[in-house]
């Protein structure tokens, strides 16, 4: 028995892979060609982790920047939009509009999320692997707003911090101390006050953590910790606690010194840890100002009392005010940086005059007399550094205009920032981070990127973008075409819309001309600019320089993309919302037509030869549709007769006398619209309105003589929400292939496939078959179009009797169904309802963008196997969220406008051109075996095949799923899943080993047996 069932199932594999079912391809790989980089990412407290591994955060969440040209991944999102790379047991969604307060401590980063209404604080080393959440906090009902993490250090292995609760019943600073594990992360105290500085100030002696903290009645007290919970307290209590601490202290000598504030007087002071006790060094003279910071320089105390600059070396007798000849009388000294061992500050010399001073340890010096061009600036930042000591200043010398101007200063030259922007919003800061390599990179802007993170090689004053972490604007790709073998566009980048050329490489995509921009026209266009490709040049409508719209050419280069004339190629002339701006080629000349709008709002048709003086006013009605036809030299378009209240059918030869109407349709017929097109005539329609309630939509046809134009065939127009006749048609070697009223007299809203060859016994139904709701365009789940690829006509998103949306192919006079979809109004193919850029055809295969439930993907058929869905790579990755707006093409590659995700779902590109080769992909015929007596019934999608971990099976709603099996090539079970009937299965494969496998479904209407690789 097993032996039998052994040898059916090779059999059954032996005819798959030979012959009978072929196998295919459908994987292709989609290369980013990005254009339009501007979006901001605002990007915040900037560390170094490692000197390769950068932390910050940006407006979706954490981020992290690798070496290299490696692109930055989201560790953790704070948008719901994105994803979120912390290992599964830490997937959360955060509300927050970014983290609070980034440390680096021993390379690992320390951060705190809001999530919901509480905290948590954070542990990673820029890994995936090495990011955890080490608490939550049980706080409850606050916003972001109310959490301000003031300070965070590291004693002995144990973190120290301080979360400040603004809104908190009562208003309170929390002290914590934490081992790095939840139950080790301990609150020390809580202090009611008003004061958000909390603990900070610290100072490490002998192991022993001291700092600030304030008590509840907002006086400084000193603290100190060993990192337990134990030994973490205030120094003194009682009687001894009758002081504060006001400024910066420092570790010196083993001691603590501060400078001490008793009963308002100020003293230099000490703390002696062997003694327990303060020592007071000496009284100073002056009353609290705020400048009361130590700073240790070449082994002494500076500071600052009352204005004047002191020194120290610990004790009374070597304590002194520092004396100069030149700056006798210093006054509101203010903006104190200790940089490079020197102290710089902010002054006030005699008579008001306001300078910029530094102390080098021996002597006060005038920064302007060493460096002349800092006159007027002042300091506005300190760079921050992982490495050591900050190696920057950046200073400020506002201009004139009150434009910032910023210069980078590294203790002994200058080089100022250019090229970049600083329009900080609110609550968004400079702030300048130290690199590895004695630059620095700063949180800047410039028109191309944003708000993004720029280096800057201090070397020789240049700036580079370092991270683009946000480049979510996108472009467009708009009237795309082939143009000398590359693909010519009309996309966006920072410059607005304009004309771009791709030839599939990144560095081969780029825009044409940077002041030159597209015109940009509404509903029902929105989706294309209007253009002609002629004498190996394409012409269109531009504006230069921001004036108004004009008639513009390129040859692909910026030297070749000029303005033609100061004339004003519109749509809409204000009279009817369906005109449409349009370009047409007078015939088989060099010339073409366009509209031009005048002052009075009104439109004329105008003529070019592509130069100046051969640009003018026929003065004859213009184009009123995109569509036109061509015979011989003449060219034949819609225009509307404002006189006649209606459509005409007007012939040009590109003069003013040779531009008239060609055809006048009398009683209550009138001219609707041209179709297509062949060598020798071309096909239009005609309304014959006969009475109020009753019309007709007539096809006819046109040599381009009076005599060779007829009437082909009525179609009866039983409502104008569901028209007689599809617009959307085909032609192809001189015949036309439409979808019109079938004549049913039961059912008049049925319509039928058609094929005309331009006579009348040659215009007729190729098909028996009705469908439902076809006809009309505009609604979003019925509208049926026409293309061909190779000797195949393809009539798509017909519906079929239950409503399903379905494909057929016209081919060698059999009108075939090859796909119907697997629910009511779940998959729509796009049509090209404008311009066809929604399906290509390369190799015989029809490559189209088929709506499936939310997604539009790009599905595959050569007319004769399964319609299948493409499985799409890009960076590396399965891309599982399509959302493709258009497709186009250029010798076999694909090229497609789509918001794709990069390889760490980091979906920052917004909508970009991406190139695909799909010379890889192979269709074989339709892999089923079926006991299904009715083929029709038979409707299996599946996708990815091959497939790597995850496949997708899609049936009919009317022939649901209900038991899958999946057997290897000697028969033997590997997978059976029963089914709660649906129309939709994922399964995961990622158990089974590389191979083929034989997929058995059992529906509710028989079994279907379909090959699948799983790679």
């Amino acid at each position: 028995m097993k032996i039998s069932k052994i040898a059916s199932f090779v059999l059954l594999l032996s005819l798959l892979e030979n012959g009978d079912l072929l196998g295919q391809n459908l994987q292709a790989t989609a290369n980013l060609l990005e254009t339009n980089f501007s979006a901001d990412s605002k990007p915040s407290q900037m560390n170094f982790i490692t000197s390769d591994k950068l932390i910050f955060n940006t407006k979706f969440g954490i981020t992290i920047k690798g070496s290299g040209n490696e692109n930055s991944r989201l560790l953790i999102k704070i948008s719901s939009a994105y994803k979120n790379y912390v290992n599964e047991d830490y997937t959360y969604t955060y509300d927050a509009t970014k983290a609070l307060h980034i440390s680096v401590i021993d390379h690992n980063a320390y951060f705190f999320i809001k999530k919901n209404s509480k905290l948590s604080l954070w542990k990673t080393d820029g890994t995936d692997a090495g990011t955890k959440m080490i608490k939550e906090f049980p706080n409850v009902n606050f916003s972001t707003s109310d959490f301000s993490i003031t300070a965070f250090t590291k004693i002995n292995g144990k973190l120290i911090f301080d979360i400040f609760h603004q809104f908190g019943s009562p208003t309170r600073n929390e002290l914590w101390v934490s081992d790095e594990t939840s139950l080790g992360t301990e609150i020390a105290n809580t202090i009611s006050n008003n004061f958000n500085s909390g603990t900070n100030n610290y100072v490490n002696v002998n192991n022993i953590l001291y700092f600030t903290n304030y008590n509840s009645a907002s006086q400084r007290k000193l603290w100190k910790s060993d990192g337990t919970i134990s030994n973490t307290s205030i120094v003194f209590s009682g009687i001894q606690d009758d002081f504060t601490v006001e400024g910066k202290m420092v570790g010196f000598n083993g001691f603590v010194y501060f400078i001490k504030r008793k009963n308002n007087v100020l003293s230099l002071s000490y703390y002696d840890p062997n003694n327990n006790s303060i020592v007071d060094v000496l009284n100073l003279p002056g009353m609290i100002s705020g400048n009361e910071d130590l700073f240790l320089q070449n082994n002494s105390l500076v500071f600052f009392n009352n204005n004047s600059l002191w020194k120290s070396d610990g004790t009374s007798i070597g304590t002194h005010m520092v004396t100069s000849n030149l700056y006798p009388n210093l006054q509101n000294v203010n903006n104190i940086y200790f940089f490079k061992n020197n102290i710089y500050f902010n002054c006030l010399l005699g008579n008001n005059l306001y300078a910029k001073l530094f102390y080098d340890g021996s002597t006060l010096i005038k920064l302007a007399d060493v460096f002349p061009e800092l006159e007027t600036a002042s300091i506005v930042e300190k760079s921050n550094s992982n490495f050591g000591e900050s190696n920057y200043l950046i200073f400020n010398t506002y201009s004139s205009n009150n434009n910032n101007n910023f210069i980078a200063f590294n203790g002994t030259s200058l080089k100022p920032i250019q090229n970049l922007l600083f329009d900080y919003d609110s609550g968004f800061k400079m702030e300048i981070t130290d690199t590895p390599d004695n630059n620095f990179i700063i949180n800047a802007g410039n028109k191309k990127y944003g708000q993004e993170i720029f280096k800057f090689y201090f070397s020789n004053g240049l700036s580079d973008l370092y991270e683009n972490a946000n480049s979510t604007t996108g472009s467009s790709l708009l009237s795309p075409q082939e143009f000398n073998n590359k693909l010519f566009y009309f996309g966006t980048d920072e410059y607005g819309l304009g004309p771009m050329i791709s030839d599939g490489t990144a560095t081969g995509t780029y825009r044409i001309k940077n002041d030159v921009n597209a015109g940009f026209y509404g509903w029902p266009v929105s989706d294309y600019v209007p253009s002609i490709q002629l004498n190996n040049k394409i012409y269109f409508p531009c504006s230069i320089g921001g004036a108004p719209i004009a008639l513009c050419v390129s040859d692909g280069t910026s030297a070749g993309t000029t303005m033609i004339k100061n004339v004003n190629p519109m749509g809409k002339d204000g009279s009817n919302s369906y005109d449409y701006p349009s370009f047409a080629r007078v015939g088989n000349t060099n010339k073409f037509l366009f509209k031009v709008s005048e002052n009075d709002f009104s439109a004329k048709l105008w003529v070019s030869d592509g130069t100046e003086n051969g640009t003018y006013n026929l003065n004859a009605l213009p184009s009123f549709q995109n569509k036109y036809a061509i015979i011989n030299n003449k060219s034949y378009y819609a225009a509307f007769d404002y006189t006649l209240n209606k459509r005409v059918l007007m012939s040009t030869d590109g003069t003013q006398n040779g531009t008239q109407v060609f055809y006048n349709f009398v009683g209550n017929k009138s001219f609707s619209s041209i179709l297509g097109y062949t060598d020798n005539k071309f096909f239009f329609l005609v309304n014959n309105q006969i009475d109020y309630w009753t019309s007709k939509i007539e096809l006819w046809v046109s040599d381009g003589s009076v005599n060779g134009t007829l009437m082909l065939k009525s179609f009866s127009n039983p409502h104008y929400s569901n028209p007689g006749f599809n617009s959307n048609v085909d032609v192809k070697e001189g015949k036309l292939y439409f979808f019109a009223c079938a004549e049913n007299t039961a059912d008049l809203t049925k319509h039928a496939p058609y094929v005309s060859d331009g006579t009348i016994n040659g215009t007729y139904k190729i098909s028996s078959n009705e469908f439902a709701n076809g006809a009309y365009p505009v609604a979003s789940h019925s509208g049926s179009f026409i293309t061909h690829c190779d000797n195949k006509i393809y009539y798509m998103s017909a519906p079929n009797y239950n409503g399903y949306n379905s494909m057929w192919v016209y081919n060698n006079g059999q009108f075939s169904n090859v796909y119907t979809s697997p629910s009511l109004g779940n998959s729509t193919f796009l049509p090209n309802n404008y311009i066809p850029y929604n399906n290509v055809c390369i190799n015989g295969n029809l490559f189209f963008l088929n709506k499936t439930y939310s997604e539009n993907e790009i599905w595959v058929t050569n007319g004769n196997g399964p319609v299948s869905p493409i499985s799409i790579q890009s960076n590396n990755i399965t891309v599982n969220s399509k959302i493709i707006n258009s497709i186009s093409k250029v010798n076999n590659k694909i090229f497609l406008n789509a918001p794709f995700n990069d390889s760490n779902n980091f979906n920052f590109y917004g909508n970009e051109l991406y190139v695909m080769d799909v010379n890889p992909i192979t269709l074989g015929i339709n892999e089923t075996i079926s006991n299904i007596k009715d083929q029709k019934a038979l409707s299996l999608i599946i996708y990815p095949n091959p497939v790597v971990s995850e496949v997708n099976l899609m049936s009919t709603k009317d022939n649901e799923i209900k038991d899958i099996e999946i057997y290897d090539v000697s028969g033997i079970l590997v997978l059976n899943k029963k089914q709660a009937n649906t129309a939709k299965v994922s399964l995961d494969l990622n158990s089974l080993i590389s191979g083929t496998y034989l997929l058995k479904l059992k529906t509710e209407k028989g079994m279907i047996i379909k090959k699948i690789i799983k790679k």
